[in-house]
């Protein structure tokens, strides 16, 4: 991303939209995995598919905006930071 990038009214509405999404997603569907003491969820399947449909600059905004509050809400607030990162 260079000095003069801006996203549109359209990508501003998709990253917003997308991240709900992911956030609504990894919140309501989320299952335990014994194993491994994680959970799956549907949120990564959002984010995913909002980096193919729209590229991967509105995907990682939208998965950062989407999984990083999800992880605050649901009570995984030690892992916010790592998440908005990733």
């Amino acid at each position: 991303m260079g000095a003069n990038f801006r996203l549109s009214t359209k990508e501003l509405a998709a990253t917003a939209v997308m991240g709900a999404l992911a956030t609504i997603a990894t919140m309501m569907f989320a299952f335990p995995i014994p194993a491994t003491s994680g959970y799956f969820n549907f949120g990564d399947a959002i984010v995913m598919t909002t980096a193919l449909v729209f590229g991967p600059v509105i995907g990682a905004l939208a998965g950062g905006l989407g999984s990083g509050p999800a992880d605050l809400l649901g009570g995984w607030d030690n892992w916010v930071i790592f998440t908005a990162g990733i």
